[in-house]
């Protein structure tokens, strides 16, 4: 899908930009032929990511906010910092005090969101 292509691209800039980068992914799909076998990726449970959070001292989780169903606010309380990027979805329950950065990929996403 879109969501873990736009990953993939991230990933490989943050890598190229000289940034360690690990995905996650709760679910398996289409896209997993498209990952390269050098970008390191993990499958898992929210159980799999906390413990590769803590194992690995993961300084930033980037997640969609649509993960925040399945619990990945946790890694906070590993000290990792969480941003939450929305993807032409609003999320009510996110606020500044529950993650560390949002972003919105449109203007009307950002506002709707309650950017300032």
């Amino acid at each position: 899908g879109g969501l873990q292509t736009w990953m993939l691209s991230l990933a490989q800039s943050l890598r190229i930009s000289g940034h360690q980068c690990e995905l996650f992914f709760f679910t398996h799909g289409n896209f997993e032929s498209l990952i390269p076998n050098e970008q390191p990726t993990h499958f898992g449970g929210l159980a799999e990511l906390m413990l590769l959070v803590q194992q690995q001292k993961t300084d930033i989780v980037h997640c969609a906010a649509s993960d925040w169903e399945l619990g990945v606010s946790a890694v906070r309380r590993l000290g990792a910092k969480l941003v939450l990027t929305g993807h032409g979805e609003v999320h009510p329950c996110l606020y500044s005090t529950n993650s560390d950065a949002l972003v919105g990929c449109s203007q009307w996403e950002g506002e709707a969101q309650g950017a300032t």
